[in-house]
Protein backbone atom coordinates (compact mmCIF):
# COMPACT_ATOMS: atom_id res chain seq x y z
CA UNK A 1 0.00 0.00 0.00
CA UNK A 2 0.91 3.38 -0.54
CA UNK A 3 -0.54 5.97 1.01
CA UNK A 4 -0.39 10.08 -0.12
CA UNK A 5 -1.90 12.27 2.28
CA UNK A 6 -4.77 13.36 0.19
CA UNK A 7 -7.61 10.51 1.48
CA UNK A 8 -5.65 7.97 -1.32
CA UNK A 9 -4.29 5.06 -1.50
CA UNK A 10 -3.00 2.17 -3.99
CA UNK A 11 -2.18 -1.07 -3.47
CA UNK A 12 -1.20 -4.61 -4.85
CA UNK A 13 -1.91 -7.34 -3.80
CA UNK A 14 -0.98 -11.25 -3.52
CA UNK A 15 -4.62 -12.57 -4.55
CA UNK A 16 -3.68 -13.42 -8.17
CA UNK A 17 -1.18 -12.42 -10.63
CA UNK A 18 -2.55 -10.02 -12.17
CA UNK A 19 -3.42 -7.94 -8.91
CA UNK A 20 0.29 -8.57 -7.93
CA UNK A 21 1.20 -5.79 -11.08
CA UNK A 22 -2.15 -3.41 -11.33
CA UNK A 23 -2.39 -0.92 -8.88
CA UNK A 24 -6.18 -0.33 -7.56
CA UNK A 25 -6.73 2.95 -6.18
CA UNK A 26 -9.08 3.78 -3.26
CA UNK A 27 -9.73 6.65 -0.51
CA UNK A 28 -9.08 6.18 3.10
CA UNK A 29 -9.96 7.59 6.21
CA UNK A 30 -8.25 8.25 9.26
CA UNK A 31 -11.23 8.41 12.01
CA UNK A 32 -11.13 8.23 15.90
CA UNK A 33 -14.64 6.67 17.11
CA UNK A 34 -13.28 4.44 20.92
CA UNK A 35 -10.12 4.10 18.76
CA UNK A 36 -8.04 5.54 16.22
CA UNK A 37 -9.42 3.73 12.92
CA UNK A 38 -8.09 2.80 9.24
CA UNK A 39 -11.45 2.36 6.96
CA UNK A 40 -11.14 2.09 3.42
CA UNK A 41 -14.12 4.03 1.39
CA UNK A 42 -14.27 2.59 -1.76
CA UNK A 43 -13.80 -0.67 -3.43
CA UNK A 44 -10.31 -2.14 -3.19
CA UNK A 45 -8.61 -5.21 -3.27
CA UNK A 46 -9.04 -5.66 0.72
CA UNK A 47 -13.09 -5.13 -0.35
CA UNK A 48 -12.57 -7.81 -3.13
CA UNK A 49 -11.85 -10.42 0.09
CA UNK A 50 -14.94 -8.94 1.83
CA UNK A 51 -17.40 -8.89 -1.67
CA UNK A 52 -20.29 -11.13 -0.91
CA UNK A 53 -20.65 -12.39 -4.32
CA UNK A 54 -18.56 -15.95 -4.05
CA UNK A 55 -17.75 -16.06 -7.81
CA UNK A 56 -15.89 -12.80 -7.42
CA UNK A 57 -13.49 -14.46 -4.30
CA UNK A 58 -14.46 -17.98 -3.53
CA UNK A 59 -15.89 -17.45 -0.51
CA UNK A 60 -19.55 -17.75 0.03
CA UNK A 61 -22.58 -15.75 -0.56
CA UNK A 62 -23.66 -13.01 1.64
CA UNK A 63 -20.26 -13.37 3.22
CA UNK A 64 -17.45 -13.47 1.02
CA UNK A 65 -14.02 -14.40 2.88
CA UNK A 66 -15.07 -12.44 5.74
CA UNK A 67 -12.13 -9.93 5.69
CA UNK A 68 -12.57 -6.57 7.38
CA UNK A 69 -12.29 -2.81 5.74
CA UNK A 70 -12.40 -0.86 8.97
CA UNK A 71 -9.69 -1.66 11.58
CA UNK A 72 -8.84 -0.13 14.91
CA UNK A 73 -5.36 0.31 15.74
CA UNK A 74 -3.64 -2.10 18.24
CA UNK A 75 0.11 -0.84 18.58
CA UNK A 76 3.26 0.71 16.48
CA UNK A 77 6.60 -0.79 16.25
CA UNK A 78 9.69 0.97 14.72
CA UNK A 79 8.77 -0.05 11.36
CA UNK A 80 5.16 -1.34 11.72
CA UNK A 81 1.45 -0.29 13.02
CA UNK A 82 -0.57 -2.99 13.69
CA UNK A 83 -4.44 -2.98 13.41
CA UNK A 84 -7.24 -5.56 14.07
CA UNK A 85 -10.61 -5.53 12.03
CA UNK A 86 -14.12 -4.05 13.71
CA UNK A 87 -15.99 -6.93 12.54
CA UNK A 88 -14.31 -10.73 12.16
CA UNK A 89 -10.87 -9.28 14.19
CA UNK A 90 -8.49 -10.14 11.56
CA UNK A 91 -5.06 -8.60 12.11
CA UNK A 92 -3.72 -5.71 9.43
CA UNK A 93 0.04 -5.68 10.18
CA UNK A 94 1.53 -2.16 8.19
CA UNK A 95 5.11 -2.73 7.59
CA UNK A 96 7.63 0.09 6.05
CA UNK A 97 9.23 -0.83 2.59
CA UNK A 98 12.76 -0.14 2.40
CA UNK A 99 13.76 2.60 -0.76
CA UNK A 100 14.37 -0.81 -2.69
CA UNK A 101 11.25 -2.76 -2.09
CA UNK A 102 9.26 0.56 -3.04
CA UNK A 103 11.00 0.15 -6.57
CA UNK A 104 10.74 -3.61 -6.62
CA UNK A 105 6.97 -3.41 -6.16
CA UNK A 106 7.09 -0.52 -8.75
CA UNK A 107 8.56 -2.12 -11.56
CA UNK A 108 6.93 -5.74 -11.43
CA UNK A 109 8.85 -6.97 -8.60
CA UNK A 110 6.51 -8.43 -6.39
CA UNK A 111 4.92 -11.12 -9.15
CA UNK A 112 8.52 -12.40 -9.82
CA UNK A 113 8.97 -12.95 -5.80
CA UNK A 114 5.50 -14.79 -5.93
CA UNK A 115 6.58 -17.01 -8.53
CA UNK A 116 10.03 -17.36 -6.98
CA UNK A 117 8.94 -18.83 -3.65
CA UNK A 118 5.90 -21.09 -5.73
CA UNK A 119 9.04 -22.40 -8.04
CA UNK A 120 11.17 -23.04 -4.83
CA UNK A 121 8.52 -25.47 -3.17
CA UNK A 122 7.89 -27.26 -6.88
CA UNK A 123 11.23 -27.92 -6.81
CA UNK A 124 11.45 -29.98 -3.47
CA UNK A 125 10.36 -30.26 0.04
CA UNK A 126 11.12 -27.38 1.82
CA UNK A 127 12.16 -27.85 5.57
CA UNK A 128 13.03 -26.02 8.95
CA UNK A 129 15.88 -27.10 10.41
CA UNK A 130 15.60 -27.51 14.06
CA UNK A 131 18.67 -28.51 16.49
CA UNK A 132 17.74 -28.56 20.37
CA UNK A 133 19.64 -29.99 22.45
CA UNK A 134 21.77 -32.06 19.81
CA UNK A 135 18.60 -33.24 18.28
CA UNK A 136 17.81 -32.38 15.12
CA UNK A 137 14.03 -31.67 14.09
CA UNK A 138 12.79 -31.10 10.54
CA UNK A 139 10.00 -29.40 10.17
CA UNK A 140 8.41 -29.84 6.86
CA UNK A 141 6.74 -27.19 4.70
CA UNK A 142 3.55 -26.71 2.57
CA UNK A 143 1.80 -23.69 0.69
CA UNK A 144 -1.29 -23.69 -0.79
CA UNK A 145 -1.25 -20.78 -3.18
CA UNK A 146 -4.77 -20.83 -2.90
CA UNK A 147 -6.46 -20.99 0.49
CA UNK A 148 -2.71 -18.64 1.17
CA UNK A 149 -2.39 -21.36 4.48
CA UNK A 150 0.98 -22.52 5.09
CA UNK A 151 1.40 -25.75 6.96
CA UNK A 152 4.27 -27.39 9.26
CA UNK A 153 4.43 -30.96 9.57
CA UNK A 154 7.09 -32.63 12.46
CA UNK A 155 7.64 -36.54 12.35
CA UNK A 156 8.37 -37.90 15.71
CA UNK A 157 10.91 -40.47 16.91
CA UNK A 158 7.15 -42.38 17.46
CA UNK A 159 5.54 -41.89 13.77
CA UNK A 160 3.08 -40.21 15.03
CA UNK A 161 2.44 -36.89 12.99
CA UNK A 162 2.39 -33.52 14.29
CA UNK A 163 0.75 -30.56 11.97
CA UNK A 164 0.65 -27.10 12.65
CA UNK A 165 -0.75 -24.11 10.07
CA UNK A 166 -0.81 -20.64 9.57
CA UNK A 167 -2.15 -17.98 7.09
CA UNK A 168 0.51 -16.53 4.97
CA UNK A 169 1.25 -13.95 2.80
CA UNK A 170 3.68 -13.22 -0.06
CA UNK A 171 6.96 -10.27 0.43
CA UNK A 172 9.17 -9.33 -1.86
CA UNK A 173 11.88 -11.19 0.28
CA UNK A 174 10.28 -14.54 0.95
CA UNK A 175 6.66 -14.90 3.22
CA UNK A 176 5.03 -13.23 6.17
CA UNK A 177 2.84 -16.00 7.99
CA UNK A 178 0.34 -14.38 9.93
CA UNK A 179 -0.58 -15.95 12.97
CA UNK A 180 2.72 -17.45 13.53
CA UNK A 181 3.57 -21.15 12.49
CA UNK A 182 4.01 -22.82 16.00
CA UNK A 183 5.90 -26.15 16.20
CA UNK A 184 8.39 -27.67 18.32
CA UNK A 185 7.80 -24.50 21.04
CA UNK A 186 8.93 -22.43 18.40
CA UNK A 187 6.73 -19.60 16.93
CA UNK A 188 8.16 -18.75 13.17
CA UNK A 189 6.83 -15.98 11.73
CA UNK A 190 8.20 -16.04 8.26
CA UNK A 191 10.97 -17.60 5.71
CA UNK A 192 13.10 -15.12 3.43
CA UNK A 193 15.80 -15.45 1.24
CA UNK A 194 19.12 -14.92 2.90
CA UNK A 195 21.10 -15.52 -1.08
CA UNK A 196 19.41 -15.75 -4.29
CA UNK A 197 19.69 -19.38 -3.90
CA UNK A 198 19.98 -19.99 0.23
CA UNK A 199 16.24 -19.54 2.45
CA UNK A 200 15.92 -19.23 6.25
CA UNK A 201 12.95 -19.39 8.90
CA UNK A 202 12.71 -16.73 11.49
CA UNK A 203 11.13 -16.51 15.04
CA UNK A 204 9.48 -13.83 17.08
CA UNK A 205 12.77 -12.82 18.54
CA UNK A 206 14.28 -12.78 14.92
CA UNK A 207 16.49 -15.69 15.32
CA UNK A 208 17.47 -17.22 11.81
CA UNK A 209 16.83 -21.13 11.47
CA UNK A 210 18.15 -22.96 8.28
CA UNK A 211 15.80 -24.25 5.69
CA UNK A 212 16.25 -27.31 3.81
CA UNK A 213 15.10 -28.82 0.48
CA UNK A 214 14.47 -32.59 0.25
CA UNK A 215 13.82 -34.18 -3.12
CA UNK A 216 11.35 -36.29 -2.09
CA UNK A 217 8.60 -35.61 0.95
CA UNK A 218 9.92 -36.37 4.84
CA UNK A 219 6.14 -36.87 5.34
CA UNK A 220 4.47 -40.41 3.98
CA UNK A 221 0.84 -39.75 2.67
CA UNK A 222 -0.64 -42.52 4.95
CA UNK A 223 0.81 -40.79 8.09
CA UNK A 224 -1.33 -37.91 6.93
CA UNK A 225 -3.88 -39.08 6.34
CA UNK A 226 -6.38 -38.49 9.26
CA UNK A 227 -3.89 -36.42 11.44
CA UNK A 228 -4.04 -33.88 8.55
CA UNK A 229 -5.87 -35.02 5.54
CA UNK A 230 -9.02 -36.29 4.46
CA UNK A 231 -9.43 -38.40 0.80
CA UNK A 232 -11.71 -37.51 -1.65
CA UNK A 233 -12.49 -39.03 -4.97
CA UNK A 234 -14.70 -37.14 -7.69
CA UNK A 235 -16.86 -38.58 -10.20
CA UNK A 236 -17.99 -39.02 -13.14
CA UNK A 237 -14.03 -39.08 -13.99
CA UNK A 238 -11.93 -41.84 -13.61
CA UNK A 239 -8.31 -40.85 -13.67
CA UNK A 240 -4.94 -42.71 -14.92
CA UNK A 241 -3.93 -45.00 -12.41
CA UNK A 242 -7.03 -46.58 -11.58
CA UNK A 243 -7.15 -50.51 -11.21
CA UNK A 244 -9.62 -52.24 -12.56
CA UNK A 245 -11.48 -53.77 -9.93
CA UNK A 246 -11.45 -49.68 -9.21
CA UNK A 247 -12.66 -48.60 -12.78
CA UNK A 248 -15.34 -51.20 -12.85
CA UNK A 249 -17.04 -50.02 -9.33
CA UNK A 250 -16.94 -46.15 -10.07
CA UNK A 251 -18.68 -47.57 -13.58
CA UNK A 252 -21.50 -49.46 -11.34
CA UNK A 253 -21.49 -45.99 -9.36
CA UNK A 254 -21.82 -43.88 -12.50
CA UNK A 255 -24.36 -46.00 -14.38
CA UNK A 256 -26.80 -46.97 -11.94
CA UNK A 257 -27.35 -43.14 -11.19
CA UNK A 258 -27.31 -42.26 -14.86
CA UNK A 259 -29.99 -44.10 -16.67
CA UNK A 260 -33.13 -43.65 -19.01
CA UNK A 261 -35.29 -45.86 -17.18
CA UNK A 262 -35.02 -43.80 -13.84
CA UNK A 263 -35.48 -40.88 -15.57
CA UNK A 264 -32.69 -38.83 -13.73
CA UNK A 265 -29.39 -37.72 -15.06
CA UNK A 266 -26.36 -37.53 -12.89
CA UNK A 267 -24.43 -34.62 -12.85
CA UNK A 268 -21.76 -35.79 -10.58
CA UNK A 269 -20.44 -37.17 -7.10
CA UNK A 270 -17.82 -37.68 -4.63
CA UNK A 271 -16.56 -40.19 -2.16
CA UNK A 272 -14.96 -38.73 0.53
CA UNK A 273 -13.46 -40.37 3.14
CA UNK A 274 -12.81 -38.67 7.15
CA UNK A 275 -10.16 -40.89 9.65
CA UNK A 276 -11.26 -39.88 13.24
CA UNK A 277 -7.90 -41.07 14.49
CA UNK A 278 -8.83 -40.90 18.22
CA UNK A 279 -11.85 -43.24 18.11
CA UNK A 280 -10.58 -45.43 14.95
CA UNK A 281 -13.33 -44.68 13.19
CA UNK A 282 -13.77 -43.66 9.69
CA UNK A 283 -16.55 -42.24 7.93
CA UNK A 284 -17.48 -42.52 4.43
CA UNK A 285 -19.70 -40.25 2.96
CA UNK A 286 -21.02 -40.42 -0.90
CA UNK A 287 -22.49 -37.41 -2.50
CA UNK A 288 -24.43 -37.60 -5.49
CA UNK A 289 -26.50 -34.70 -7.47
CA UNK A 290 -28.56 -34.09 -10.41
CA UNK A 291 -27.16 -30.42 -10.42
CA UNK A 292 -25.31 -29.31 -12.84
CA UNK A 293 -22.65 -27.26 -11.29
CA UNK A 294 -23.19 -28.08 -7.59
CA UNK A 295 -20.63 -27.51 -5.03
CA UNK A 296 -19.54 -30.79 -3.34
CA UNK A 297 -21.97 -31.41 -0.54
CA UNK A 298 -24.47 -28.84 -1.94
CA UNK A 299 -27.49 -29.43 -4.47
CA UNK A 300 -27.78 -33.34 -3.72
CA UNK A 301 -27.68 -35.99 -1.39
CA UNK A 302 -25.23 -37.60 1.31
CA UNK A 303 -25.48 -41.21 2.21
CA UNK A 304 -22.81 -41.69 5.19
CA UNK A 305 -21.04 -45.29 5.93
CA UNK A 306 -19.13 -45.79 9.59
CA UNK A 307 -16.08 -48.22 9.88
CA UNK A 308 -13.95 -49.03 12.64
CA UNK A 309 -10.17 -50.02 11.92
CA UNK A 310 -7.37 -51.12 14.11
CA UNK A 311 -4.54 -48.72 12.12
CA UNK A 312 -2.46 -48.49 9.78
CA UNK A 313 0.89 -49.74 8.61
CA UNK A 314 2.81 -48.94 5.35
CA UNK A 315 -0.63 -47.19 4.55
CA UNK A 316 -3.22 -50.15 5.09
CA UNK A 317 -5.24 -49.95 6.95
CA UNK A 318 -7.08 -53.17 9.06
CA UNK A 319 -10.63 -52.62 9.34
CA UNK A 320 -12.22 -54.43 12.50
CA UNK A 321 -15.36 -54.42 11.75
CA UNK A 322 -17.12 -54.09 7.88
CA UNK A 323 -20.84 -53.75 8.44
CA UNK A 324 -23.23 -55.23 6.46
CA UNK A 325 -26.71 -53.47 5.20
CA UNK A 326 -29.28 -54.19 7.63
CA UNK A 327 -28.10 -58.02 8.19
CA UNK A 328 -29.21 -59.36 11.44
CA UNK A 329 -29.28 -62.44 13.20
CA UNK A 330 -31.15 -62.15 16.43
CA UNK A 331 -30.99 -58.88 17.27
CA UNK A 332 -26.95 -58.23 16.36
CA UNK A 333 -25.56 -56.92 13.43
CA UNK A 334 -23.45 -59.45 11.47
CA UNK A 335 -19.75 -58.23 10.91
CA UNK A 336 -17.19 -59.65 8.67
CA UNK A 337 -13.55 -59.57 9.36
CA UNK A 338 -10.70 -59.04 6.60
CA UNK A 339 -10.13 -62.93 6.55
CA UNK A 340 -13.93 -63.67 5.88
CA UNK A 341 -14.55 -64.61 9.56
CA UNK A 342 -17.98 -63.52 10.92
CA UNK A 343 -19.47 -62.43 13.97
Amino acid sequence: MQFDGQDGVKMLSDFSNATATTFKASTYRIKYVMNTSLIFDTYNYITTLQDPGASVNGGTNANGLQSDIEFEYLRSTPDSVILIGKRYRNYLYLIKASAAEKTSFENGGYLTAMNKLKNYFVAGFPHIVLNQGGTEKKIEMWINNSTKVVDGDYLTPQQSLLSAASGFAFGIDGAYFSNGLVSEGVRFRGIKWKTDTEMVAYDSAGTEYKVGLSPAPLTLLHLAVGAKFRLQANFRTIYPGTSTLGSAIVGQYVNNLHNAYSGFTFVGGALTFTFDIANRRLTVTGWHTQTAGAAIGTGGWNTVYLQLYQGCQRGIYIYACIRTSNTSIGGKRICTEPDGRSW
